[in-house]
């Protein structure tokens, strides 16, 4: 079974540098006041509509510029081991670009062996042979007031251009960014530095199908030992002319592969220093609401059947719950950084519910209003599912204040299901008749929906062990809570997946949480490695997913090199 992973536009880190108007900083003072929602709704959507025509214009030229930093008239180019370094002269703020000569052969992060240098040239190849860091390369990219949104990675990750193409397909304005297919070839093939180091297979492999398909790709796949899978052929004929680990590119196939001693646990999302690490996504940029918006903000409330008209303070003034859960991004893919976990404190769902009197005969869905004006894609959710969930109206995170970009001053927050379905900078709570959408999508019997995802943490292509050496490696695994669906086990593969090694997970895990794990590996032969790791689903084990382009995204991957 193949389950197509939803879109979300990813638009974090959002901010103006117009200065035209004086926006609320995260932190501004609540209040009684405004109740006239007709006023407070006709100047919301005059916002909403110029906000999402500026981004639409502006994003498809803050990305025809990604990469203009090698742009050769604004450049300083320094040849430098056998590379030149572009650098910016203009006081943008994007990172150096080693625009690496093709014909200066470098195995990369494979083994330094002839086939990895002089027939893969594999160092050469892919984003990373040229942009050192791709999330410096995107940070703070402008189109005139326009800053791009994306944060800083967490996890030791660098954004790949999945993590772009999450967005970045055209499709859908108000949920994806403009596609980047025509945009990005147009840049590099215009790019004196392109032209000069390199051409279509710096970025390209032709796989055995004929097809040109993305270097970032393919190495993680057996094809690059230039055969098709099929293990016990290509290592007959191998061995038979003694080339090193059965196979051109001396990666190691290791069906015994798994982690020892793993350990499990649930706990907040961090940077490496221990620092609280945030995922954001404001799909529609970040509100420009000022503090007296936000002093006089309120939240209306129909399909109840007492008070309707909420304040901050009110709302601040009803028994509090903290909840802990995941918010992990409908397109966050394998490996992705676009998930984190985190203290939520707030209102519960169900003492809202009654404190608003409870709800009105036959209600049994609710939409929710906000100031920025996504809609969650139009979707109604189910009451009885929220109030099963815990679902939280919240205003902290880890103790600490909303900030803008997640979602100051209150979110909805609905565990177990995707960020996209977690609406921010709530103004109204509408309950209806018919839980329109999220029926299909979440509750039992749906046809989607269904969506795991793993990840390997601080552990990125190129690391480098000892044979014989024991090392730590850590990772996190989560499903969506759809139609009851949760992960059971953590399946490891060192053999391109002929062979998934598997743990079960603690069976009283929260689902609505992530679960990391952490164990040890002793590599026993020297080389390279691919080595997987993937969630199995408790009620389908053979459940795949497909990114967001529609391409199979099955596990985490990450290449590592094994020395004596």
């Amino acid at each position: 079974m193949t389950i197509r992973k939803r879109v979300i536009s990813l638009n974090s880190n959002y901010r103006a540098r117009s200065g035209k108007r004086k926006r609320a900083s995260g932190k501004g003072k609540e209040g009684k006041g405004m109740s006239d929602k007709g006023g407070k709704t006709a100047s919301h959507k005059s916002r909403t509509l110029r906000l999402v025509i500026v981004v639409s214009c502006v994003m498809a030229i803050a990305f025809a510029l990604c990469l203009a930093a090698c742009a050769p008239q604004e450049n300083e180019v320094v040849q430098k081991d056998g590379k030149q370094e572009v650098t910016q002269q203009d006081g943008s703020e994007f990172s150096a670009v080693n625009a690496k000569d093709f014909t200066v052969n470098d195995a990369g992060v494979f083994t330094d062996t002839w086939y990895n240098r002089e027939i893969l040239n594999a160092g050469n190849r892919g984003c990373g042979s040229c942009h050192e860091s791709m999330y410096q390369t995107i940070h703070n990219l402008t189109a005139g007031d326009y800053v791009h949104v994306v944060g800083q990675p967490g996890y030791g990750k660098d954004y790949t251009y999945r993590d772009c193409t999450v967005c970045h397909f055209g499709f859908d304005m108000m949920a994806t960014g403009p596609n980047l297919k025509d945009s990005l070839h147009s840049i590099h093939m215009s790019s004196q530095e392109f032209k000069d180091n390199g051409n279509c297979m710096s970025c390209h492999a032709h796989n055995l199908a004929g097809d040109m398909v993305l270097w970032d790709d393919y190495k993680y796949q057996a094809e690059i030992s230039g055969y098709a899978d099929i293990r016990k052929e290509i290592s007959m004929k191998m061995d038979s002319i003694g080339i090193g680990n059965s196979n051109l590119a001396d990666v190691v196939w290791d069906d015994s592969f798994v982690l020892q001693d793993i350990a499990f646990d649930q706990p907040i999302s961090t940077f490496e220093d221990g620092t609280p690490y945030f995922f954001h996504a404001v799909n529609l940029g970040l509100p420009e609401y000022t503090e007296e918006e936000i002093a006089n903000w309120t939240v209306e409330v129909s399909g109840v059947k007492g008070k309707n008209v909420w304040t901050l303070d009110e709302i601040k003034a009803l028994p509090t719950t903290e909840k802990l859960l995941t918010q992990n991004c409908d397109g966050n893919i394998n490996n992705g950084p676009l998930i984190s976990t985190w203290v939520a404190k707030g209102v519960s769902f169900k003492d809202f519910i009654d404190a608003c009197g409870g709800l009105e005969d036959g209600m049994k869905a609710v939409q929710a209003d906000t100031y920025d004006g996504w809609n969650c894609f139009g979707f109604s959710f189910d009451v009885e599912t929220m109030l099963e969930d815990e679902a939280i109206l919240a205003y902290e995170y880890n103790d600490e204040q909303l900030t803008e970009a997640q979602g100051y001053p209150l979110v909805l927050l609905h565990p177990g299901v995707g960020g996209a379905y977690m609406p921010k900078y709530v103004t109204g709570l509408h309950f209806n008749d018919s839980a329109e959408g999220f029926a299909d999508n979440w509750l039992p019997g749906a046809t989607n929906s269904a969506d795991k995802t793993a990840g390997w943490m601080y552990l990125e292509d190129g690391a480098e062990f000892k044979v014989g050496e024991t090392v730590d490696l850590k990772g996190y695994v989560y499903e969506h809570m759809a139609k009851g669906h949760k992960v059971s086990q953590v399946a490891f593969s060192a053999d391109y997946g002929h062979t998934w090694n598997t743990i079960d997970v603690p069976a009283d895990h929260d689902p609505a949480v992530w679960l990391t794990f952490e164990g040890t590996w002793t590599p026993e032969k020297a080389g390279t490695y691919v080595l997987k790791v993937k969630a199995i689903d408790n009620l389908d084990p053979a459940l795949e997913t497909t990114d967001a382009a529609g391409f199979p995204d099955e596990c985490a991957n990450v290449i590592v090199k094994v020395t004596e």
